[in-house]
């Protein structure tokens, strides 16, 4: 499709104003050409002038042009489909939040942001709190036992806010406090309320990146601006789950899944929503970025939470393994980007690496987001997989599998790296499998003399009622049925 057929479309866009054109939800591709192509219209006689490098309107105006692009990218279908598979197209509406105590012009804003003198200075002025607590707050975000249950969203947010100032990433971007804090508040709305993937799960996956940035020393091995991306990217990597993986994309032909072409559909999804929001001028956290740094960001934020899929799991740890073998240099760019990829990977599995008193509640809400899925396929008439079947689900076996089958083999590809990570990770791991063999054992024990039981009783009766059959017939009649129960934590 062209983009002057895209124009032609409903609907119209006759006003000059972008912001007031654009519905608040995920435009679908014909209406991201027409906005692209109006947008570079409206702007053509200035970009023909002369541009000084200090004129931020011009890099914010590049920068969101390329912010659409990226979203038309992920969003553009392989045919030509009719505007009618789009007009309802996906799925919650884009936050943009504006405070009352920042009506500012746009010159003194862009003002303020280049001489960084928005309280840059003043570490996390946002918390209004004094220099001792933060300190101690940044002490706690670094370790692996930080406890996120005990917080609500809008701390969490003041959290990542302490990550970025403490590893100076404001700094390098050049932003205020406010911009961050702004785009934070517009990703934390854009998070659905869903039992797991909701931003509190982003906030985890964050706040263990920031832990291995401190633990493995990263900042030896990579730029601020390289971890600023690991951190956005984790931070974006879930962005507008609906609580349905992948598998049900595919089994029930959403419009994800046609749309992707049945790869990664929620994955694409996250990134097309994460550049939505970057495509709002106020929400643009790489607003200072030169139109080439923008496109590389972008391109390894992409990269990085299309790695999450877990359908592609074995490929990237593979890929992996074959660069160590090769012998992994830190100054080769395809090697960085693997060893990105398996950093956010830990990050997004890593719950097993916290203290059981955390890791063992996202294990249930995972297990009841999956249970959620299975009773929507059964109404739907789809097949259910058996590690989301209420009936087939053992909690204490399903985890040993999952954490010896796939997050030891993943946090030892890291260790290859970072020989710190067999000493001070993994040993979180093997107390995870110890607790969940532990609680295999019990089972196990439990279930052993409940079948015994019935069968002493069946016995007893008969030498009791030799002389009766019937007698002897109704106590066997009695005897109960051998049930293996589901766990009351995971029902």
């Amino acid at each position: 499709m062209s983009v002057s057929d895209a124009i032609s479309r409903p609907p119209c866009y006759k006003s000059n104003d972008i912001s007031k054109t654009l519905p608040p939800k995920l435009y679908p591709a014909e209406r991201v050409a027409a906005t692209r192509m109006q947008k570079k219209m409206g702007s053509a006689s200035s970009m023909q002038k002369s541009v000084s490098p200090a004129d931020k309107k011009v890099t914010a105006t590049s920068n969101k042009v390329q912010a659409l692009d990226v979203v038309q990218k992920l969003s553009m279908p392989k045919a030509n489909e009719k505007w009618h598979s789009w007009k309802n197209a996906l799925i919650q509406p884009i936050t943009r939040k504006k405070r009352k105590d920042c009506q500012e012009s746009v010159i003194t804003r862009e003002a303020s942001e280049v001489s960084n003198e928005y309280n840059n200075d003043h570490k996390l002025n946002i918390f209004q709190d004094d220099e001792k607590n933060i300190r101690k707050t940044i002490k706690l975000l670094k370790l692996s036992t930080f406890d996120a249950w005990k917080y609500e969203n809008e701390e969490l947010i003041h959290h990542i806010i302490a990550m970025f100032q403490d590893l100076h990433i404001l700094d390098e971007l050049g932003i205020t406090v406010f911009r961050l804090h702004a785009w934070l508040e517009a990703v934390e709305k854009n998070y659905r309320h869903v039992l797991f993937h909701n931003f509190r799960h982003a906030f985890c996956v964050t706040q263990m990146m920031y832990f291995m940035v401190n633990e493995l020393n990263l900042v030896k091995k990579m730029t601020i601006l390289q971890i600023g991306i690991l951190l956005v990217a984790c931070i974006c990597h879930d962005l507008d789950h609906p609580g349905l993986s992948n598998l049900y994309q595919r089994k029930a032909h959403t419009e994800l899944s046609v749309l992707y072409n049945n790869k990664s559909p929620l994955e694409h999804h996250h990134c097309a929503i994460a550049f939505q929001i970057l495509s709002d001028q106020d929400l643009n956290i790489f607003i200072n970025l030169s139109q080439k740094q923008f496109s590389e960001v972008s391109h390894i934020i992409i990269q990085l939470i299309l790695a999450t899929d877990m359908a592609i799991h074995d490929q990237l740890c593979n890929r992996f393994n074959s660069i160590i073998k090769q012998g992994f240099c830190v100054n080769n760019p395809e090697h960085m980007m693997a060893l990105q990829k398996i950093l956010i990977k830990c990050c997004d599995i890593s719950n097993e690496v916290r203290p059981l008193t955390c890791s063992e509640q996202w294990v249930d809400l995972l297990f009841e987001e999956f249970f959620v899925q299975a009773d929507r396929e059964r109404r739907e008439g789809l097949p259910v997989a058996s590690f989301m079947n209420r009936s087939q689900v053992h909690k204490a076996d399903d985890q040993l599998k999952f954490i010896r089958g796939i997050i030891l083999p993943l946090f030892r590809c890291l260790g290859k790296v970072f020989p710190d990570v067999n000493t001070k990770i993994l040993k979180s791991l093997q107390e995870s499998i110890r607790y969940y063999e532990n609680m295999t054992t019990a089972s196990k024990h439990e279930n052993d003399s409940t079948a015994v039981l019935p069968i002493d009783k069946k016995e007893t009766q008969k030498e009791e009622h030799k002389d009766s059959k019937a007698a002897a017939e109704t106590a066997v009649s009695a005897v109960p049925k051998i049930v293996v129960s589901v766990p009351n934590s995971i029902m």
